[in-house]
This record gives C-alpha cells, structure tokens and sequence, in this order.
C-alpha cells in the first residue's frame, strides 16, 4: 500500500511541475448579475496555501491559491479577474509560427497587469505557448470567460463555460475527465438560477477521492470579491475572504488548513503523506559555471530548462513558470526546494551533449539535453 502510495506520488509531482495540476474542473456561470466561479484543484500534495500580495509598480492587487506560495494553480486580482489551470495532454505539432518567448510565469502576469478577458487574450496571442501542456480559464466580473489552449483560444458562448483535463478543441477522448465535464455540463443547463448553494453542489459532484483526490476547492463571487474556501473536499465547513479587506493587511498567507478545519479524512491523508528530509552543502567549492546553459527536454522539445549562475548561486528557469533557486545535496544534484524535485547534471566529455534528469525521491522522471 505504501509502495503503491509512493509511485502515485512521483507521477503526480512529475505531472505538476511540467504540465500543472494533476487535475481539474473549472466551470463559470452567470445570471441575474451574479458571476460566479468555480474550481476543484485535484492533487496529491497536501501542503495548500493562499497568499495576498498587494498592488504595486503597475501590479494589480491578487490572490494566488497553490503550493508553497511559490507555484499559483489559480487566484483573482482586485479587478475581479480570475484564473484557473487544468492539466491537458502534451501536443507536439498545430502550433502556429514561434512568437516571443516571456521567460516567467504568464498566469502571474496577467493577473498583475489584465483588467479583464480582453486584456488576457491579447496578452496571451503576443507569446509563444507551445511550451503549455496545460489549458487555462480566464474570467471577469463582466461574465465573460476564455480557454486558452497551446493553439486555440475558446471564448464562451452562453451562460456557462468549463475546463477539465482535455483539450476542447480536439475533443479527445478521455473518460476520467468527461465524468467531471458532463456532469457540471448538466447542473449548469439544469438550472438557471445560480447561487453559492448550487455551486458548491457542483464542486462535490465532481470532487475525486483517491489517487489525486481534490485537496482545496474555491468559489469566486467575481463582482463582490470573495472568495469560499474548502479543504479536502469537505463542503460542509468553509471560510469566506474579502479579496480587498485582505489586500489591506499587506502581504501575507495563511496556509489552508488554518483557514478551514480538517476532516477526519484530511487528518488521515496528511498520516499517509511521505516526506523526505534532504541535506544541503554549501555551492563554495562547486564549478556552478560548468552547468550553466540551455537544455531541452528529450521527449518534448517546447520544455527547456534555463541554467544561470547569479552571486554563486545556480538557479533554474523551466519554460512556462518562474525561476528557482536549487541548492547543492553534492557536486552535480541540486534540490528545487520550493517544489520538492532534484536535479541532477550529468556533464560529458561532449560539451554539447550535456544532460540533466530531473527527479523526485531517486526516480528519474524528465532528462533533458544541453542546446546551448
């Protein structure tokens, strides 16, 4: 049982860092000037936080949900405008011509800079994406909404609109997340007097219990600026935040579970939870120049890894999200604390055929070689 626990782990971190949540479901509905959203954020990791950073140097106000504060999955700004993100199938071939490349999280930046829907699709149409192996919904107090694919934007039509793990514009198949889809699908026609209420009934009809069970779920009032807030898929408790009354307190963040009491089921989980303690040398007497460069994923080219030394520290930027400090465990393995994966380097004689496997407890999940 633990074994099998462990292996469900590692697939679920190696889908997260590259492809971003293991799953989702993301439906947005209007009605009688109400905008409200919903999310289930379906992992494995229970370590869930929010956090609050204030508006600053052209930076709208926003609240990010995800884990360690370091990686968002979903948030709102101060203009009532909100993101969430599903994971979808990696696609190697339709993306249009290359266009810039924004070497940060785009997520991130379109909550500090968008107003609303319009603001985010001409952002997103200025970069390239065919790094994305994940989709992204977009909504705005006004009621309108967006799917962004690697080469497809969909704009909603009519009063609803939902996001669960498969790209719409290709209508894949794929049974685990046509249950969810199909069944907020039918609740969101059913009915056309939406509330708080019947939302939160959705999130429990499409909440998953095992595997990557739905760690955190939120509702968006999307004109007021709350938010709800539920652990480990227990609808019954919550906590409601003021996105503005927030803001005031300056930056700050609470983890989850301070917010909202955990189960009994949650309490059981976190017993299950493996964790592993990791020992940190010093980057002294370490050659970090030798690592520094570009790398390209071996089994999906759109991924790279940015390799740079700054004031003798290696840092590494993975296409699509942030730069990270790794810290040394030896001469060639650095830990990437923020989300719990090793890198190893793996130089050759070849200066040009230089590799680096990424990993998580011992097992190699990516490799990637050097480009540059």
């Amino acid at each position: 049982m633990k074994k099998s626990f462990i292996l469900i782990l590692i697939i679920g971190f190696s889908l997260f860092i590259f492809s971003g949540s293991f799953a989702c479901t993301i439906f947005i509905g209007t009605s009688h000037n109400l905008v409200l959203v919903g999310n289930n954020e379906d992992f494995i990791d229970p370590n869930t936080y929010v956090w609050f950073l204030n508006a600053e140097h052209g930076k709208f106000g926003r609240a990010y949900f995800g884990y360690n504060t370091v990686l968002p999955q979903g948030g709102m700004n101060e203009k009532g405008l909100f993101f969430d993100l599903t994971m979808v199938p990696q696609r190697i071939g339709r993306f249009y011509n290359k266009k810039e490349v924004y070497n940060g999280s785009l997520m991130e930046l379109a909550l500090e800079t968008c107003a609303n829907v319009e603001d985010v699709i001409n952002l997103y149409e200025k970069y390239d994406r065919s790094y994305m192996s994940y989709s992204a919904l977009f909504a705005d107090k006004n009621g309108n909404s967006v799917i962004i694919e690697t080469d497809t934007i969909i704009i909603k039509k009519g009063n609803y609109q939902i996001a669960t793990n498969f790209c719409q514009s290709q209508h894949e198949l794929n049974p685990y997340s046509f249950d969810r889809y199909n069944t907020a699908d039918s609740m969101l026609k059913a009915e056309n007097n939406y509330s708080i209420d019947y939302f939160t009934k959705i999130l429990d009809y499409t909440h998953q219990d095992v595997d990557s069970p739905t760690q955190y779920s939120n509702l968006y009032d999307l004109i007021k600026g709350e938010i709800y807030v539920y652990l480990f898929h227990n609808y019954k408790k919550f906590c409601k935040l003021n996105l503005n009354g927030e803001l005031k307190k300056g930056n700050h963040s609470y983890r989850i579970s301070e917010l909202v009491e955990g189960s009994l089921d949650y309490k059981n989980y976190l017993n299950q939870y493996h964790s592993t303690d990791y020992k940190i040398i010093s980057e002294e007497n370490l050659n970090l120049k030798r690592y520094c460069g570009e790398y390209e994923r071996d089994d999906f080219s759109p991924v790279k890894y940015m390799v740079s030394q700054e004031f003798g520290k290696l840092y590494i930027t993975i296409s699509g999200l942030n730069k990270y400090q790794v810290y040394p465990l030896s001469e060639n393995s650095f830990l990437m604390k923020e989300l719990n994966f090793t890198f190893t380097f793996e130089p050759k004689e070849d200066f040009s055929k230089d590799k680096i496997s990424a990993s998580l407890y011992g097992l190699v999940n990516y490799s990637a070689t050097r480009i540059k």
